[in-house]
């Protein structure tokens, strides 16, 4: 379950540097 929790925020913070680069 802890590995699962890691996949979501490495993906949550990916998902956000995309959206950052989109917006820029």
């Amino acid at each position: 379950q802890l590995a699962l929790a890691d996949s979501a925020e490495a993906t949550d913070r990916w998902l956000d540097e995309e959206y950052k680069q989109t917006m820029w």
